[in-house]
């Protein structure tokens, strides 16, 4: 029962994508070699700040296309990992710096690479506060981007621009950041 349940949530969710956000209908070349937006990958988020000591991003990420996709691992911030920037976070018009690791990944194996089913979604909760310096209140803006390979109208892999919703959060004070990456003692 539960299983059809979560199946039924995904699948309005996939709904929803298709339907309300503005980014995912959109299908156009960009100009001067910038990559192409895609409606094939719907990025959906959602943001709760936690008695104003945590930012969690909860991150959905839904298959419109009738093909199986495999998107690497890090772009869909497998295992509620990050490593690599992406996020746009904004506070007011300034840009908020990224102070979580950054992977050199030298080559992507296929065990790097995550099967995402049509009309299927994957779901990543990240502490924000522990990837990006928060600490100053005020209105937020946080937004995923990334570049991915996924298949053209042909069937060929090419570069593609995935976007989600653009979500606001506001931190009546801030949250004390977390070391940059290598600072901190493990």
């Amino acid at each position: 029962m539960k299983k059809i349940v979560l199946q039924c949530s995904l699948q309005l969710l996939c709904s929803f994508c298709l339907l309300f956000l503005p980014g995912c209908k959109e299908k156009a070349i960009m100009e001067n070699d910038e990559l192409t937006p895609t409606d094939s990958i719907a990025v959906l988020l959602d943001v709760a700040v936690i008695n104003s000591k945590e930012v969690i991003v909860e991150t959905t990420f839904c298959n419109k296309l009738d093909v199986a996709v495999g998107i690497e691992k890090r772009r869909i911030l497998y295992n509620n990992m990050m490593d690599w920037g992406a996020f746009r976070v904004k506070r007011g018009r300034k840009k908020i710096r990224y102070i979580g690791l950054e992977a050199n990944i030298p080559e992507v194996r296929k065990e790097d690479l995550y099967n995402l089913m049509p009309g299927e979604s994957y779901t990543a909760c990240i502490k924000l506060h522990n990837e990006y310096d928060l600490s100053r209140s005020g209105t937020y803006t946080v937004t995923y981007r990334a570049a991915w390979y996924l298949p053209d109208e042909k069937g060929n892999e090419k570069l593609f621009y995935v976007r989600s919703n653009t979500v606001e959060f506001k931190l009546k004070k801030g949250i004390p950041p977390v070391p940059p990456i290598n600072e901190r003692v493990f």
